[in-house]
């Protein structure tokens, strides 16, 4: 293996879980890993961090704090080609389906090689995507699913193989899987172990999916902005160690972007995979509420929550749509959208079948142009959407610029919407009077209430209220649970009393089919695209760049457009990504590679249209030839891309730098 050696300061990290602070813990009886929250939590305090900031110290760790010891250990992976690792980077779930077919290697091979990926890269480098692996179980099932390779080789069938036959799959923490305890990132739950899988995840397993391990996520999927918990601590952007991936599927987009996994699964109340998506280079695909099971899953707000998949391409996105999609009697969402006589509410059981390939021939695509310029947003960012539109429109797209809804805020201009009341955070105007969204606290308390009550483990506790009298949980998650705990359980058809009215509240506190506000939202929004006859809107999902280790937002605006559409009229939307900034990564080593990935968020009305935007982020005819930053898999000769800090040739039309395939450059990893 020849690699080349930089040598790093090492800097003192603190233990990511399961490890725990050395014998002495100066919290006697309480969980090692919140102890280490409130130690920081204290230490913050006394540093000139930001009283809101992210309660960590932003030099803890190095940009890839790695040995000489660990590098003769096992960080240079066996040459490409090599029968003991196949070489995972970019690698789709039909090219893995066909490189087994062929016989270049084996369903134990592939998961073994995540497995390793994850011992070698994930904890050493402080990336903290992965929580938890069931070595055991996953090993197994990948020996079961390689006699069914062997039976469809010799006899000539592959047809006979799962849709997602040997898929190696990582799930965020609030998925029920046997086997592992589903922590929602929380030492509250450390004990909670499941006696059945969630809807969604039996689903996954019979189209042959493997389920191995959890990744970690924002404690009871709070902080849009990043990926934390009490247990597992903080996930990085692996594309820049000091930087967020955003949350609070976090982990399951980083350990997508990190080749850690072929695929992931999150969950999504108002950004939480189409924002980490887009921090992390990935697609992240929020579907309709309802058209996936939500049973089996710890609920944030079940009014808004949706579960998705991040995956490398839309391609896969599509094919784990088509396995995930059904009606699920636990989850009274599914039962309203699809509970009706079949086929009328039956959803398509292949969505690869909409994929259309570069062409957008006869799309029309509505642009929030005003979203773009609101105040403050990134100009690379600016300059990336408006490239991103230009691939579409030179795909065949019409472009319908400065989309608009008809009597309402968005799309007009920002200064109709100051102090804080724009639609990007959720307002909506009810009577000629401002209304938050999002201001409703209650689900959040009556869906953990019915998911814990549920619960067989005498040691997990049975309520929201004993989960917050017990105290173990991250400190930033005191507020929204206390919050929940407070909030008065509302009339979900009705408009708000009079002194909900004169609190601030215009709206009711249910799904869009009850609450008068999402309704009218709803119906207006689909009578504005008919008028202007667009399938999609597009728009950034960020338009501002990852948050840095340490650091805080600052004013009403964070720069997260994700929850003000699709959470708020249960309509699907996808997040693709776009592009890298210039942020430079980690000193001279990075010096001339780009930085942080970005993406846009197309929201649509209907499942199968999003499959159509699959090439959204190329640029020409782009393919892996064309990345200019190097990745750990190249160094250590698994994938090659010539030499480091020197971009390869671009074919015509290319630039280095931009999406490659489907996927943007791979991550410093």
């Amino acid at each position: 293996c020849q690699v080349r050696v930089w040598v790093w300061k090492a800097r003192a990290r603190p233990p990511t879980a399961p490890s725990c602070p050395r014998p002495g813990n100066a919290m006697p009886g309480v969980h090692c890993s919140l102890a280490l929250a409130l130690l920081l939590h204290a230490a913050a305090a006394q540093t000139q961090m930001p009283p809101s900031g992210i309660l960590y110290p932003p030099d803890s760790t190095g940009p890839a704090v790695v040995t000489v010891s660990q590098l003769e250990r096992g960080m240079c992976p066996p040459a490409l080609g090599s029968t003991a690792h196949p070489p995972v980077l970019e690698l789709s779930i039909a090219g893995a389906r066909t490189a087994m077919l062929a016989g270049r290697f084996t369903c134990t091979q592939l998961v073994q090689t995540y497995l390793d990926r994850i011992r070698v890269y994930d904890a050493p480098l402080g990336l903290n995507s992965v929580r938890a692996v069931d070595v055991e179980q996953a090993l197994a099932a990948a020996a079961t699913a390689d006699a069914q390779l062997a039976a469809a080789i010799a006899q000539g069938n592959d047809s006979s193989l799962a849709p997602l036959f040997c898929t190696p799959m990582l799930l965020k923490d609030n998925f029920d899987v046997v086997g592992l305890a589903t922590t929602a990132g929380s030492v509250a739950l450390a004990e909670n172990y499941p006696r059945t899988d969630a809807w969604v995840v039996r689903r996954l397993k019979a189209a042959g999916a493997i389920v191995f391990g959890k990744a970690n996520m924002g404690e009871f999927a709070l902080f849009p902005s990043f990926t934390l918990g009490s247990l597992a601590g903080f996930t990085r952007n692996p594309y820049h160690l000091h930087h967020s991936p955003a949350g609070s599927s976090g982990g399951s987009a980083a350990a997508v972007s990190a080749n850690l996994a072929l695929a992931a699964l999150g969950t999504d109340t108002g950004n939480s995979v189409r924002g980490p998506a887009s921090h992390a280079g990935v697609v992240g695909l929020r579907p309709s509420i309802g058209l996936v099971g939500r049973s089996g899953v710890v609920p944030l707000r079940l009014d808004r929550d949706a579960v998705g998949p991040l995956t490398r391409t839309v391609a896969d996105a599509a094919a784990l749509l088509g396995a995930m999609a059904g009606l699920d009697p636990g989850d009274e969402a599914s039962v309203h959208e699809l509970g009706g006589p079949a086929p009328a509410h039956a959803p398509p059981a292949d969505y690869t079948r909409f994929l259309r390939g570069a062409s957008l021939a006869g799309s029309r695509i509505g642009v929030l142009r005003s979203i773009l310029d609101l105040p403050g947003t990134d100009v690379q960012i600016r300059a990336m959407f408006n490239g991103a539109l230009y691939t579409m429109q030179a795909a065949g797209a019409m472009l319908v610029d400065n989309f608009t809804i008809a009597n309402n805020s968005l799309g007009e201009p920002w200064s109709a919407n100051r102090d804080g009341q724009g639609p990007a955070l959720g307002h909506w105007n009810v009577d000629g009077e401002w209304s938050d969204l999002w201001a409703c606290n209650s689900p959040f308390r009556s869906g953990m209430d019915g998911y814990l009550a549920s619960r067989n483990a005498s040691n997990v506790v049975r309520s929201l209220s004993a989960l917050y009298a017990g105290g173990d949980y991250h400190p930033l998650s005191r507020d929204s649970i206390l919050a929940s705990l407070q909030a008065p359980e509302p009339d979900p058809a009705a408009f708000p009393t009079t002194a909900q009215r004169l609190a601030g509240q215009r709206c009711g506190c249910s799904y869009w089919w009850d609450d008068p506000c999402r309704t009218e939202f709803r119906k207006r929004l689909i009578e504005s695209m008919d008028d202007a006859d667009v399938d999609v809107l597009a728009y950034p999902t960020w338009n501002s760049p990852p948050l840095k280790i340490g650091d805080s937002f600052t004013g009403y605006y964070d720069g997260n457009n994700s929850p003000m559409i699709s959470p708020q009229t249960g309509s699907p939307s996808i997040s693709v990504p776009m592009g890298l900034n210039s942020e430079p990564l980690g000193g001279a080593r990075w010096r001339h590679a780009r930085g942080c990935p970005m993406g846009h968020d197309v929201g649509v009305f209907s499942d199968t249209l999003c499959a159509q935007l699959e090439r959204v982020a190329r640029r020409g005819d782009c393919t892996s030839m064309c990345m200019c930053c190097l990745t750990a898999d190249a160094l250590f000769g698994e994938h090659q891309h010539g030499e480091i800090l020197s971009p390869t040739p671009s074919r015509p039309g290319c630039s280095p730098g931009t999406a490659g395939g489907h996927h943007l450059p791979g991550p410093p990893l």
